[in-house]
């Protein structure tokens, strides 16, 4: 079931694909059950300005379990972080553009590199973003082979990537999953597959399709956090398994949604 959350609960909450840790303001509930309550969240020692509207997908309860993934996750991505003491005087509005206090420094700020795909990997792209967003077509869940299933056989094809690397990479990408990886579309399919189901098996119910985007996607998912793309040639060897290996790992056609299924995505959508 999906958890309930109350107005003052301390909680744990994504915030650009890292957990932080909060309290809830205020709670909306929604009474047609279409949808997803909203809570208005204050993230711990950070300026009120950061205060924000999230729905329950973003947010975990604060137990010993997301508290070990938090750290887990916050290791995976070696997040660095600048000393005030040592940076010196900050650019004018450099303050602005980080969310929690100046005393806490600040992200350094690195551009991201591009990956160069595969023209069968980017038409792979473009016909995914046709089904879901044009078509309003999903994936099947569960996937098979699903995130994990292809990570280990990529592993099996590829001895000399670290097993730590694939740990953190999984890791990471079940936290990015939910809020960097979907269209509008998903968001339903999400919450529906997030019931019952503990944050880091959602390896094993995604696919290529999803593992795709998330490779598209985790240049920028890095930088943003301060980092720059570790060991660089794993993702592009893993880019290359993907395409090699592409008729067996990706779906030819999507599942068509239900009508009760738009109708519940068209109110997230809307709201």
């Amino acid at each position: 079931m999906t958890e309930e959350y109350v107005e003052g609960e301390r909680i744990l909450c994504f915030h650009n694909g890292l957990l932080y840790e909060a309290r809830i303001l205020k709670a909306e509930v929604q009474l047609d059950g279409t949808r997803p309550s909203r809570y208005r969240v204050h993230y711990n020692k950070w300026n009120k300005k950061w205060d924000e509207w999230v729905t329950a997908d973003r947010m975990r309860k604060y137990n010993e379990e997301n508290l070990a993934f938090k750290k887990h996750m916050e290791a995976a991505t070696q997040v660095q972080k600048e000393d005030p003491a040592k940076s010196g005087a900050k650019r004018k509005g450099e303050e602005e553009k980080d969310p929690r206090k100046q005393k806490e420094g600040a992200r350094v700020e690195i551009d991201p590199p591009k990956l160069v795909l595969p023209p069968q990997l980017k038409r792979q792209l473009v016909d995914d973003y046709h089904f879901i967003v044009t078509e309003n077509r999903l994936v099947t869940l569960p996937r098979t082979p699903n995130v994990a299933q292809i990570l280990t056989q990529f592993r099996e094809a590829n001895a000399q990537t670290p097993v730590d690397w694939l740990k953190d990479f999984e890791a990471l990408f079940c936290v990015a999953l939910g809020t960097r990886l979907l269209y509008p579309f998903e968001r339903v399919q999400y919450l529906e597959a997030l019931q019952g189901t503990p944050l880091h098996t959602l390896c094993e119910l995604y696919g290529a399709e999803h593992l795709l985007r998330f490779l598209l996607k985790l240049p920028e998912i890095l930088a943003e956090a301060g980092i720059m793309l570790p060991q660089r040639e794993h993702v592009d060897r893993l880019l290359a398994y993907l395409d090699s290996n592409f008729a067996p790992l990706f779906m030819s056609e999507y599942d068509n949604a239900t009508p009760s299924y738009m109708r519940a995505a068209l109110y997230i959508t809307v709201t």
